[in-house]
Parts: C-alpha cells; sequence; structure tokens
C-alpha cells in the first residue's frame, strides 16, 4: 500500500478517545483468549488507533470472507444509480436460461430487493452443494423450492450474494471486480490481492476477497460519509440509508446482535450501528452517532466478545470534540501495541527438550500422512512431512516467525516448546485466519503427534483436520 493510498493517522486524543480506552479494549480481547490478527479505530475520517499481532501486519491482505458481500452490494447500488437496474426489477428476468423449465409462482416474484435482504424465500443457501461439486451453481439456485414467499423470511444465503454478482455482469457486460475497479477500487485506493472464484470463472459475490484491513475500512468510512470521498459523491446517500435500514428482521432479542435486523448485505447492530461481518470475525463496524469505524481481522467463532468490546470500552469512551494531548498515554499505547503477538510466553529450546534431528514414522491415518523429519537450521528448524502427495517442506523460527511463500500460500511459522517433553510447531497462513499446529509429544523411542488445523472452511479448501497419531521415533543420519 502506498502512502498516497493510506488514510490521515492521528493520536487517540485528538480523535476524542483516550488511549486508555484502546488499551482497555486490546486488554479485554486478552482476556477473552480472542484471537484477533489486526485492528485499526477511525474517527472523523482519521485513523486514531491501529495494532496487529505478529505475525500478521497492516501490509498483509487477508481473507474478509462475508464482507465480500457489502462489497458486491455497493456494485448493486452503484448499478442502481446509474440506471442498469432496480431493487424491484425481478431476478429471473434476467437468467432466462437458468430457469427451470415451469418456474414457481414465489421464483417469479423474487426481486433484486429480496436477494439483497436475505429474503429470498429459501430455507438457506440452495448453491453450497454444486459449487463444492463444482457444478452449476447459478441453476442449483433457481431451480431449488423457495417454500416462503419472498421479502417475508430471513434466511442467510451466500447462493443470493453471489447472484447479485453475477447480475452486475449481465447488467453491465463486464465481470463483477472490473464494474468495481474504476467506480469504487481506484477512487478509494483499494488493491485486491485476491478473489476467490465460483465453478464457471465468476467472481464470488458471497465470500472470497482478500484485502488490506485498511482497504475494509475505507468502503466503512465511505458510507459513513454517505457515500462522499475526498469531497466527491461515489455512492447515493439513499442507498447507504436503505442499506443500513431494517429490511427485514431477523430475531427479537434486544440485546443481541445477531437480532437487530438485516439490510442490503449488512448486519444491523446495536447502539444505532451496523457493520459488514465475515466469517471468524471479520468485522467492519459504522457507528454513525459517533462518526467511528472500527475494523477488525480474527480467527475466532465467538464474535460477540469482539463487539462487546467495542460497546463496553471504545463507545462510551467518545467524545464528541478532541481531548487534552497525553503524551505519556499515547507512548504507554504505542508500547503496548508495539508488542502485540499471538504466540506470548514460548519457549526457545530447553535442556533435555524434545530432541530435533530426528524423523517420526506414522501408523496408518486417514490424511495419509507417513513421516515428519525435523532438522536444525541456521535460524530455527526445518520440518519435512511426508504424505502420499510428496513432500512439504516447512521453516519454523525459534523466538521469531519464518516467512515463506507468495499469495494466499504466504506463511510465517515458529516452533516452541511447552514443555521438556512438547514441542509446538505453528504455522499460519498470513493472507487468511487458518493455521496448522503439530504438537509433538515423546516418550522414549516412540511420540504421538496431534495435527490440527484451528478453523475449516471446506468451500475455500481448507477442510476439517484433527489427528492425533502415534508415531516411531529414530535419529537422522547426517
Amino acid at each position: 500500500m502506498t502512502t498516497l493510498n493510506r488514510l490521515p493517522r492521528t493520536t487517540p486524543e485528538q480523535a476524542g478517545i483516550p488511549s486508555s480506552a484502546v488499551e482497555a479494549f486490546v486488554d479485554q480481547l486478552a482476556r477473552d483468549q480472542f484471537e484477533a490478527h489486526g485492528f485499526m479505530i477511525i474517527r472523523n475520517g482519521c485513523v486514531a488507533a491501529e495494532g496487529w499481532w505478529k505475525p500478521y501486519s497492516p501490509e498483509l491482505p487477508h481473507l474478509i470472507f462475508s464482507i465480500t458481500k457489502s462489497f458486491t452490494s455497493t456494485a448493486v447500488g452503484l448499478a442502481v444509480q446509474e440506471g442498469l437496474l432496480s431493487v424491484q426489477d425481478r431476478i429471473a428476468a434476467f437468467f432466462p436460461d437458468k430457469l427451470p423449465q415451469q418456474p414457481s409462482e414465489r421464483l417469479l416474484k423474487m426481486t433484486v430487493h429480496d436477494l439483497l435482504a436475505m429474503a429470498t424465500g429459501h430455507d438457506g443457501d440452495p448453491t453450497e452443494p454444486a459449487i463444492l461439486e463444482g457444478g452449476d451453481w447459478l441453476r442449483a439456485f433457481f431451480e431449488a423450492p423457495v417454500p416462503h414467499e419472498p421479502g417475508t423470511h430471513f434466511a442467510y444465503n451466500s447462493g443470493a450474494s453471489h447472484v447479485l454478482g453475477l447480475l452486475i455482469e449481465r447488467v453491465s457486460g463486464v465481470p463483477l471486480q472490473q464494474f468495481l475497479s474504476v467506480r469504487l477500487l481506484q477512487p478509494l485506493g483499494i488493491t485486491v490481492a485476491d478473489w476467490k472464484t465460483l465453478p464457471g470463472g465468476q467472481h464470488a459475490g458471497g465470500f472470497g476477497l482478500c484485502i488490506t484491513l485498511e482497504d475494509v475500512a475505507k468502503l466503512g468510512l465511505l458510507y459513513e460519509q454517505k457515500g462522499i470521498w475526498n469531497g466527491k459523491r461515489l455512492l447515493d446517500e439513499q442507498w447507504i440509508e436503505a442499506s443500513a435500514a431494517l429490511q427485514i428482521s431477523n430475531g427479537t432479542e434486544p440485546d443481541s446482535d445477531w437480532a437487530a435486523g438485516y439490510g442490503y448485505q449488512l448486519w444491523r447492530c446495536r447502539h444505532g450501528a451496523y457493520r459488514f461481518a465475515g466469517l471468524f470475525a471479520q468485522k467492519c463496524v459504522i457507528i454513525p452517532s459517533h462518526h467511528a469505524v472500527i475494523a477488525v481481522n480474527s480467527a475466532d467463532w465467538n464474535e460477540h466478545l469482539l463487539l462487546n468490546a467495542i460497546w463496553n470500552h471504545l463507545l462510551p469512551a467518545m467524545s464528541d470534540q478532541p481531548l487534552p494531548a497525553d503524551d505519556a498515554s499515547v507512548e504507554r499505547l504505542r508500547d503496548r501495541l508495539s508488542t502485540l503477538d499471538i504466540m506470548v510466553g514460548d519457549k526457545e529450546q530447553l535442556e533435555d527438550a524434545v530432541p530435533l534431528e530426528r524423523s517420526y514414522h506414522f501408523e496408518p491415518n486417514e490424511a495419509g500422512l507417513t513421516s515428519l523429519s525435523l532438522r536444525r537450521s541456521s535460524d530455527g528448524l526445518t520440518a519435512v512431512l511426508h504424505d502420499s502427495d510428496g513432500e512439504r517442506e516447512i521453516r519454523y523460527g525459534i523466538g521469531h516467525w519464518a516467512y515463506a511463500g507468495e499469495g494466499l500460500d504466504c506463511t510465517a511459522a515458529r516452533a516452541s516448546w511447552l514443555t521438556a517433553d512438547e514441542l509446538c510447531l505453528v504455522q499460519h497462513e498470513v493472507w487468511t485466519p487458518f493455521k496448522l499446529t503439530i504438537t509433538i509429544r515423546t516418550d522414549g523411542c516412540e511420540a504421538e503427534l496431534h495435527i490440527v488445523r484451528n478453523l475449516s472452511w471446506a468451500l475455500g479448501g481448507w477442510p476439517d483436520l484433527n489427528l492425533k497419531i502415534r508415531a516411531t521415533e529414530e535419529q537422522l543420519v547426517e
């Protein structure tokens, strides 16, 4: 990201937030053992505070999962303001080649509005099986039963978002990313690092966009600024108001951020806020009353912990006016944020610890893994994992992160000793929330290896992995 594309920076106090409130927010995430990768707090168009937990860093893109939906919805808003379509248009009219021979009355009634509001009438996402199998996901969407009257029943449905993305292509004549490029991405200085495609080659409208956290925050800031960017209107204010408004109810619990209603491809929150939201707690929370945007990348299922930390520590501390300068607090916060690291208190080589220069041969297992060898290298250790597809080499730092690879294959790996008998090898795929952990527990000439992936997303190619494998140990020959 070039300096020209960066948002302006300020101190928390200048933005009307005590540095101590930001520190309390970070401390709350630590107490809750919430795995955040990075955060940005923006007020009045300026970044007031930001922090990243190593091995993540501000320049690394990150999969944002369903925040992609809000980019797709923005594309629909841009198409509406250009007169290419309206939210009351019936979706079937744009896809006559994908309709069943005898389309139901409910399918024929389904509008662009219904797809935007997750109110298609389906009970869920009818496209997932077809996407997993590489089939015709669009036909699967239109051939699925529609048990509810469109516009009356909320059901989260990524298929609806995919259809909206393809709708943009059909009405504009260009792919979704190209449509967004001149109208949104270039003006905001957003660089797309990766965007997953669906069977057929279309960009997924419902997930799969990979950009930096600052680029996510820029979309949130555009919405907070009612469609104005650098003094120029990019998106109609009426579209933003409609997007953030209650388009359909999704529950009646007043203290739940998941039951505050749904807008256009975004979730409404308590406190008059709304959010772009992605799997594993990717979040961009917009608080119009306080001219605030909080963007966070994470790898955690417990999204409520993050939202509660915002409501409990950041929101109450926001002042309408700048606060008196507090250099000591700013410096203390800066020091706190500079030490953020996912692995805290890990141990380097212990005396009589799990030895290196070893090879572990696995008993038969469902993953097809056959062996793992460990050798010390100049700056850490190197592991070679063998399976039915061949071998994979991973470099681990000891006391530091070792980076390797490019794009979605970019990794950061680190080794540490949990006890004298337990060696932990952690590898983060740092464009994603996914990590692979191999824990080796030794007992004489035998060992047990626990190989686990922290999270799974089968649609994206990260299936669940959680294996405990017995192995025999032998010393490697120099």
